[in-house]
């Protein structure tokens, strides 16, 4: 009999910075474990741009899926390939607490965050508006780990569980995939600071650890366990397929197998904010005559566009000026040359097409009483290539210098 391969769900990821929002800058790859159970359930696996979607197999009227009946999910792993993403997406740089090398982004649809995108109804893995950091990122803890506590700690006081996300159920009550209780270990009288967490016959995925003293709560940490290294990759997504009556339920709206086992093709998405700066044009005055630039400035506009998509820059046509102030050069000079800065008065966003919605010039003001004011310069953008946090400040800055 004649197989053939339906759309099961897609995954794609849109970025506001490309005037394609297809984003191909991360690539999304099934996990080793996932590609065993697309092999076990004759799917099939296909990379898109900025995405992939996986098929089932179909002979005749009868869907391979129908025969689920496990809760399973299907991890892929995201993987950046743009040097540059971080640069011109609006993500928070990691601190300490939550370094790349020690953390990934975590993406499920256990949770319904329905919103529009460009001017369609889309089932975000992420609350709305964009991909945020830290809310979507999960520290990751190998197998075999251990929980400290500042100070040593009485053993028959600590409570540690750890539970499946989402969690199993039985009788109505979350069931631990590994806990310890230290009112029934052998030697309570100890002390320890230490407390080995044993996961190891448990699958990678995500998790939730519960720890208590004397049966005060003292901390509840969401973690990602693999064994694999964490900075080999951004981030994961998992897409359960068939629900069970054992677990928190997937939201109707993002199931891809209905309650009767009814295939329903669903198309989710991550969706990636472009990062907004203050832009500082630092102008090297190529003149002998130092004050031919002290009656000018530096003027934005901004076309906007009546746009109903849901996602563009609203207006009624008319272009909106961007105001800058001249600042103290943080240089006396340039190359031996006197230089002007000034510095946006608001963040402005960076893109791939800047020159559809922004031009920015130099020219005389109100004020250039001399009469030099007979020309105007048009500047360029803001690249993504060069950013410049100031921490100090809250503040990240886009330097162009500009020769005249």
């Amino acid at each position: 009999m004649d197989a053939r391969y339906l759309p099961l769900f897609s995954i794609e990821c849109l970025h506001h910075y490309f005037a394609d929002p297809r984003f191909a800058g991360l690539a999304l790859r099934p996990t080793e474990a996932c590609r065993r159970t697309l092999e076990r359930y004759e799917l099939l696996y296909r990379p898109t741009r900025g995405g992939g979607t996986v098929f089932y197999t179909q002979r005749g009227e009868v869907a391979v899926l129908r025969w689920i009946s496990e809760r399973m999910a299907l991890a892929f792993t995201l993987t950046s390939a743009d040097p540059l993403f971080l640069n011109y997406t609006d993500l928070a740089f990691a601190d300490e607490a939550l370094a790349p090398s020690q953390s990934l982004f975590y993406f499920s649809n256990l949770a319904e965050h329905r919103s529009l995108r460009y001017g369609e109804d889309k089932l975000l893995l992420h609350p709305p508006p964009q991909v945020a950091a830290p809310d979507q990122q999960r520290p990751v803890r190998p197998s075999l780990f251990t929980y400290a506590f500042e100070d040593a700690v009485p053993v028959e006081d600590v409570t540690i569980e750890v539970f499946n996300v989402p969690e199993r159920v039985a009788d109505g009550q979350a069931v631990p995939a590994w806990s310890f209780d230290g009112s029934r270990a052998e030697a309570p009288a100890q002390t320890s600071r230490t407390y080995p967490v044993d996961l190891r016959q448990e699958p990678p995925g995500p998790y939730r650890m519960r720890v208590q003293q004397q049966g005060r709560l003292v901390e509840e940490l969401a973690f990602y366990l693999s064994d694999a290294p964490p900075s080999k990759h951004w981030g994961l997504v998992e897409i359960f397929v068939a629900d069970s009556a054992s677990a928190a339920p997937i939201p109707k709206s993002y199931r891809v197998l209905d309650e009767a086992g009814e295939v329903s093709p669903k198309t989710f998405t991550l969706y990636f904010e472009n990062r907004k700066t203050t832009w500082r044009y630092f102008i090297v005055n190529q003149f002998r005559d130092a004050g031919v630039f002290d009656q000018y400035e530096v003027v934005g506009l901004e076309k906007i566009k009546n746009d109903p998509s849901g996602n563009g820059r609203n207006g009624n046509g008319r272009n909106r000026e961007i105001r800058f102030t001249k600042i103290e050069a943080p240089e006396k000079s340039i190359a031996g040359k006197p230089a002007l800065v000034f510095a946006s008065e608001e963040e402005i966003p960076l893109l791939e097409a800047p020159t559809e919605h922004y031009s920015f010039v130099f020219k005389a003001n109100g004020n250039d009483t001399l009469g030099r004011g007979s020309r105007t310069y048009k500047l360029p953008y803001a690249g993504a290539g060069r950013i410049t946090p100031a921490t100090e400040a809250g503040r990240i800055y886009s330097d162009i210098y500009v020769n005249l």
